[in-house]
Formats: structure tokens, sequence, C-alpha cells
């Protein structure tokens, strides 16, 4: 993976997938992933699988030799275990949904749309020119605490630098009745996605105005304590803006998803799936789950779906994208603040 930080705060990071340009020759293809396993009749068989993703799962004799997934793919695809043969699952078009409508209003709870100062992470925010995504949680930053949301939140445009941006972030985000005065902060990182290239990840982070704005707590879920990784069939949490608290159970821990972004399509790597628990809005929310003793552990954040399935990305992604350089990674360390504000926050120093 290639890493390119620049002045401006905007982030670049690019690879490649022979794979998932070969399988994007098949219709309604959507991504892969190699630790789900075979699936029969919606059990899992405990067989191993390359799994196929597609947006809709059609009979055979609808469609032409061409178009059908072959049970095994030739062996000179790069990375590819030849022995594995291929299961085809339906999980819907993915998207990061540029826009919400009145249907993306699905919890009942006012906070989550409405200004407050100071306010906690899980509710509305989102760039001047575009709708309203989810604050997902408070890092610090150079020494100060800052908002991580989603790219597509946080930035009018995925694809250009940070220097050719509106900057401004509201609170609540625009869809909302969020206006000029309602600007938070500023939009000082983000990871950016130039057509044509893989991503691996959606993340940017807000320093606010006011130190004082920003409550350490998700709402509905509590001060988190710690980082963690999970695993397939893990029961997971998240607070957002548009459905709230809600659980899902993971799916997958490393796969590549073809995601429909309003500027075009990006695909992702090392996504994780999770069956479906969010809506458009609920974008940027911090993924978490219980430790052994009941404390939060945060291990990513939610960015897009469809209505069977969400995906994230792991936090320890994001929080490694905003350094200077990949070398540095070997010889940083991530810190926690539980001192004087009482909070969780992950270190970008």
């Amino acid at each position: 993976m290639q890493h390119i930080e620049k002045d401006d705060g905007t982030i670049i990071q690019s690879g490649d997938d022979e794979l998932n340009e070969y399988l994007t020759q098949y219709p309604y293809y959507v991504g892969y992933a190699t630790d789900v396993g075979r699936i029969k009749n919606g059990k899992k068989t405990g067989e191993e699988a390359l799994t196929i993703f597609v947006s809709e799962k059609k009979e055979k004799k609808t469609l032409n030799k061409k178009q059908l997934i072959p049970s095994s793919l030739p062996k000179e695809i790069h990375g590819l275990n030849s022995r594995l043969r291929t299961d085809v699952v339906e999980i819907g078009v993915i998207t990061a949904p540029p826009t919400i409508t009145n249907e993306f209003r699905a919890t009942s709870n006012q906070y989550r749309y409405e200004r407050n100062r100071p306010f906690k992470a899980g509710v509305s925010v989102g760039n001047i020119k575009i709708s309203a995504g989810t604050h997902g949680g408070v890092f610090i930053a150079n020494g100060k605490k800052v908002v991580g949301t989603n790219t597509h939140v946080g930035c009018e445009s995925i694809r250009k630098d940070l220097s050719d941006q509106d900057r401004r972030v509201l609170q609540p985000g625009p869809y909302d009745d969020g206006k000029e005065a309602d600007q938070f902060g500023t939009l000082k990182k983000a990871v950016i996605m130039p057509e044509g290239k893989v991503a691996f990840n959606d993340f940017c982070y807000i320093e606010p105005e006011n130190q004082s704005d920003l409550d350490p707590e998700i709402y509905e879920t509590g001060i988190p304590h710690g980082i963690t990784t999970i695993e397939v069939d893990d029961l997971v949490y998240k607070s957002g803006r548009t459905t709230g608290f809600t659980t899902g159970k993971v799916l997958s821990t490393s796969a590549t998803v073809n995601i429909g972004y309003g500027e075009g399509r990006v695909t992702h790597k090392a996504c994780i799936l999770v069956s479906d628990m969010s809506d458009g809005g609920d974008s940027g929310s911090l993924m978490t789950i219980p430790g052994d003793k009941g404390e939060i552990l945060v291990w990513g954040y939610l960015f897009a779906g469809s209505d069977t399935t969400t995906v994230c990305h792991e936090i320890l992604n994001a929080i490694l994208s905003s350094y200077n350089s990949p070398e540095s990674l070997l010889i940083r360390s991530i810190s926690f603040a539980f001192s004087s504000v009482n909070s969780f926050c992950f270190s970008f120093n």
C-alpha cells in the first residue's frame, strides 16, 4: 500500500487488487472474501470457500455462459489459492449514501438531530456542503480533542485535495437544519479516494473551535475504555445518527468490496462485514464490543452498507493512516487519555 500525506492534511492511500479486477467482468459482482466459508441453505457447512459477493443472486438459466461465476478461478490469478471453490452470496448493492431523505430518520430521539453544546458522539454532523452523517468519537491529535468520522461525512468531496474543499463542519449536519452558525469545527485531515485507486479507509478528523464542545461519551453506549479486534460471528454494537443503538453479527473480517459513492465507485480492501445494523446517516459511527468486564471497547468504524450488510474498517487502520509516514508506524504507539477529561481517546501525536 502506498501512503502519501500532503501539507494541507490530504492523505492518499493506494494499492491494487488483481482478483477484484478479474471478477468485475461478472454482472452483479460486489466483492469477495476468503474467511466466510461455504454457506448452504443459510447455514455454514464448515468448508473453506472463496466467497463471491453479488448484489443479486440470479438463477443460472437466466445467465449466459460468460456471465456465470465458475466453481473455481484460474490459477494465474495472483495470490489466489486455486484449491478454493467459489460460493456466491447475495449482499445487495453496497453504498456510502451521498444524500439523505426523510426515510433516514428512523430513531425518534431528537438529541441525535439537534444542535447540542457540548455534544456526545453518535449524533448528527456534516460538512457544510453535504447532508449529514455521524460523529463517531473523540480522538486526540497534536494534544487536542478532535472529532473522528468518515471522509464522505466531513468532506465535501471524496476526490479533491483538502486545499480545494470547504472545510467547515456543522453540528447538526445540514440535512438536520444545521446552518453556517452551527459550525463547530474545521476539517484537518482526511483520507481521500482518487478515481481508479483501491482504498483502505474512509476516515477524517475535525478540530473543534472550542475543546469544551466535545463530550467523550458515545450516546446510549457510554465512554470507551480501549481498543480491540473482532472475529467472525462476534456480536457487535454501534450508536449512529439514524438508527440509534443497534447490534449486528460479524460476517467477514477481510473482505474486498466495491462501494458506490456519489462521485463514483471505490474499491475498499480490508473491510469488515457485519449483518444489517445501519442506514443512511449512520456513516462514521464507531463500532464497539463489550470487554470481559463489561467495559466498552472500540474495534472499528462504519462507512457503508446495503439492506442486508453493514461495511466497516478497523479503527487501527484509521489511526495509523494519520501518521506522517508508514515508517513511523513501527516506533509510534497509541495512547489513551482517561485523566482530566475522564475520557478514552486515540492519539495521533
